[in-house]
């Protein structure tokens, strides 16, 4: 196995891709506060956005929420850190498209991640 300091980052890429895809496949609805009309990285039930499941549940602090993902990751540099060292990719604007297909398109969710695949080169698990 590589070790993750060895990844290039489109490996890094396909690595963060593939454990979104996954999550996606297990919602039946988004990650959203109706009171507040927001998107969240974890909402009420418990529920976590396709960034938010990345972030390990001992990371996640209230105050990342109303960010986009991409600040986050520079808000919170010792959570950029940790993903980075579990192998997922950091960059923001892969990380703020992925995150936009939960928040604007998550009825067609794996459509636009299909589209994001394309756009950089990834493949699509099965």
């Amino acid at each position: 196995m590589t070790e993750t300091t060895e990844l290039t980052e489109q490996q890094r890429k396909q690595d963060t891709f593939n454990a979104v895809w996954a999550h996606s496949k297990t919602m039946t609805h988004r990650s959203y506060n109706a009171a507040r009309q927001v998107c969240m990285y974890r909402n009420d039930d418990g529920n976590k956005c396709f960034f938010g499941a990345l972030i390990p549940d001992e990371r996640y602090e209230t105050q990342m929420e109303g960010n986009v993902a991409g600040d986050v990751l520079n808000i919170f540099s010792t959570l950029s850190e940790l993903l980075f060292d579990q192998g997922y990719s950091v960059a923001d604007g892969f990380i703020n498209g992925l995150q936009g297909a939960h928040d604007r398109y998550f009825e067609t969710r794996q459509q636009r991640l299909t589209e994001l695949a394309g756009m950089y080169q990834l493949t699509v698990p099965e």
